[in-house]
């Protein structure tokens, strides 16, 4: 496996990540067996190459924290997954939906990754060394969580996340960027049809029009713009 250049961009990798998966490329996995094939994809790194020293000189421990943690991330993205800090705790992204993770499992995970790579088993074992490339990786994964749009309301489905406002209503891919930290368990389905609510409905509330106010007002509840009032 060739050594992977540690010049990169977070953000771009996250875009072209979305792009994959809108292009029907993505893959979408368990949040419990992220780790785990993250794992069997690394492989051995020439840390002298990759942080660029010449001659005699050999990497040492701050080369082999940052490209360590660079060779995690590039593995993660390049699969549609993620793995970032927002505010004090740890996510993962399995190319659907965000999910927290215990700060634990991810030092254990990051020593041995780094040990597959080349780093001193010694040292990659270290619980020190460990806590070092945990505080590495929270300084340059951060995923700010992003401002809610205020005309837009997203529902996270299996197929995709359902997107609401003001113009539009379409399902499109779901987006590392959304934070979305749920998937609901079914499909969206525009032809659905719902005979027991409906045979409710009819028991409780014959009058089509009435019926035809409350669909009114619940679909206002998926409207979060001030400019639409329906008093």
């Amino acid at each position: 496996m060739e050594p992977i250049t540690p010049d990169f961009n977070l953000d771009d990798f996250h875009k072209d990540a979305e792009k994959r998966i809108k292009d029907g490329q993505g893959k979408i996995v368990y949040h419990k067996e992220i780790l785990a094939q993250l794992l069997e994809q690394i492989q051995p790194v020439n840390f002298k190459e990759l942080a660029e020293l010449g001659g005699d000189s050999e990497p040492g421990k701050k080369h082999f924290l940052v490209i360590s943690i660079e060779q995690v991330l590039i593995i993660a993205v390049n699969n549609n997954w993620g793995i970032c800090k927002n505010h004090e705790f740890i996510y993962l992204y399995n190319g659907a939906y965000w999910k927290l993770i215990d700060a634990p499992v991810i030092q254990t995970f990051l020593g041995v990754a780094a040990e597959k790579m080349g780093v001193y088993k010694f040292d990659a074992r270290l619980y020190t060394f460990r806590s070092e490339l945990y505080h590495q990786f929270i300084a340059v994964s951060n995923l700010p969580k992003p401002e809610p749009n205020k005309d837009t309301v997203l529902v996270n489905l299996k197929n995709g996340t359902f997107e609401i406002c003001l113009d539009k209503q379409e399902l499109r891919a779901p987006r590392s960027s959304d934070f979305i930290t749920y998937q609901l368990p079914f499909d969206y389905n525009p032809d659905a049809r719902s005979p027991i609510f409906e045979a409710y409905l009819n028991k409780v509330q014959p009058d089509k029009n009435r019926q035809n106010i409350l669909a009114e007002y619940i679909g206002y509840l998926f409207i979060r713009s001030s400019t639409l009032k329906l008093e």
